[in-house]
């Protein structure tokens, strides 16, 4: 499958649903850059893991939403724009409830 054909939601959502309804393990390993995306993009993973955690590390900042929804979206949006692979993205920074559903409506759009 090339970049381009699977680079829409509708096509890498179906693929992460047959990983979950699967028996078996998924492949999963973390990626927090466009480049680390690039490194994954041609392995044997499965899928990719945003996470909170390593997108506030790779920025210098502490796992307390002092990195904001759009610093994360943007991250987010370059390890879509090089990848194939449906991403679980982590978008639980342990802070207010009124920062996770905003964050929700917005990976939505």
């Amino acid at each position: 499958m090339t970049l381009e054909s699977n680079i829409l939601p509708w096509k890498r959502l179906p693929l992460l649903k047959k990983y979950i309804d699967g028996s078996g393990f998924i492949r999963v390993i973390e990626a927090h850059s466009g480049l680390s995306g690039l490194i994954v993009e041609p392995t044997k993973f499965d899928a990719i893991w945003e996470s909170s955690l390593t997108d506030s590390t790779a920025k210098g900042k502490p796992d307390i939403e002092a990195v904001d929804v759009s610093s994360r979206m943007s991250t987010l949006s370059e390890v879509l724009e090089v990848t194939t692979k449906p991403i679980i993205y982590d978008a639980d920074t342990g802070g207010q409830v009124e920062h996770f559903k905003f964050t929700v409506k917005t990976l939505e759009r």
